[in-house]
């Protein structure tokens, strides 16, 4: 069984999950769903660590990612958004452009940790 998505349009769709607590984006984030995207970061609770499923995200422009560096640089200091199940590609621009190393931003799990897409 699943939620019914936050939002879906076709391209993109992001779904809440509980365990952990977060979002799953799916599809494409190019800049027409940047703010959709920046609204659904904002409604998560702040205070803890939020994960984000990315094992279904097929692309994901540089503005997107800075909204993610953007959203994580504003959490409390003993908060982290995790980013799990990185594809490869944005793995690298990620450690390319040093976003890595910002704090409140995490790698979480890898896929072949997990057995395959959760």
């Amino acid at each position: 069984m699943e939620v019914n998505p936050e939002f879906d349009d076709g391209i993109l769709k992001i779904v809440r999950t509980f365990e952990p607590e977060g979002l799953r984006v799916e599809g494409e984030l190019d800049a027409a769903r940047h703010s959709v995207f920046a609204e659904q970061l904002r409604r998560l609770r702040s205070g803890r660590n939020v994960h984000l499923d990315l094992s279904r995200l097929g692309f994901i422009d540089l503005g997107g990612l800075h909204l993610l560096a953007k959203h994580a640089t504003r959490l409390p200091a003993d908060a982290a958004l995790v980013l799990d199940h990185l594809s490869p590609d944005v793995e690298s621009v990620i450690d390319m452009v040093g976003w890595h190393r910002l704090p409140g931003l995490a790698r979480g799990r890898r896929l072949a940790e997990t057995g395959g897409n959760a």
